[in-house]
C-alpha cells in the first residue's frame, strides 16, 4: 500500500517547464551580471579617458562585447538649438559626412525618431528599407539599426 506522505513524482511535462523556468533563471542572472560588467566598464572608462574621443573609443569597444559595433556613433541632442551633433563615427563602407543635423524635427532622421520618441528604437531590415524609401535613413542600408 503506498504512503500518503509520499511526494507525488512530477510528470515529463511538469520536469521540463522547471527545467525551462530554471534555464531561464539563470539566463537573467548572467544577463544582468554583463550589464552590470558592462556598465562598470563604461564608468571605469570614464574616469581613466584623458579625452572625450579617447571615451567614445572605449565605450565602442566594451559595448562591442554585447553586439556588432562594426558601424557605431555617439550623438548629442542640442535641445535650444533643435539639432543634433555625432560626435564619433565608426562606419566600414560609409564616408560620414554630417556632423550636425540641424531643425531635426523636420529633416527627420531615426536618430531623431529616437530624441523624439524619448526611448530606443530597434528596427529590422523591412522597416528600414521603407523608412530609406522616404529618405530617412542616411548611408547603407542596415539589416538591424539601434538607436
Amino acid at each position: 500500500m503506498p504512503d500518503n506522505n509520499e511526494a507525488k513524482k512530477p510528470t515529463y511535462e511538469e520536469l521540463e517547464k522547471y527545467v525551462s523556468k530554471l534555464e531561464n533563471k539563470v539566463y537573467r542572472t548572467l544577463r544582468t551580471e554583463l550589464i552590470n560588467r558592462t556598465l562598470f566598464d563604461i564608468a571605469n572608462a570614464l574616469n581613466n579617458s584623458a579625452t572625450l574621443q579617447d571615451l567614445y573609443r572605449s565605450i565602442q569597444k566594451i559595448l562591442s562585447n554585447l553586439m556588432d559595433m562594426t558601424n557605431f556613433y555617439i550623438a548629442i541632442y542640442h535641445k535650444k538649438r533643435n539639432a543634433i551633433q555625432f560626435v564619433y563615427h565608426v562606419d566600414q563602407e560609409d564616408d560620414f559626412h554630417f556632423a550636425w543635423i540641424e531643425n531635426f524635427t523636420q529633416d527627420r532622421s531615426l536618430t531623431g525618431d529616437v530624441i523624439l520618441a524619448k526611448r530606443p528604437l530597434l528596427l529590422k531590415e523591412d522597416e528600414l528599407i521603407e523608412l530609406k524609401s522616404k529618405g530617412r535613413v542616411k548611408g547603407k542600408l542596415p539589416k538591424i539599426w539601434l538607436g
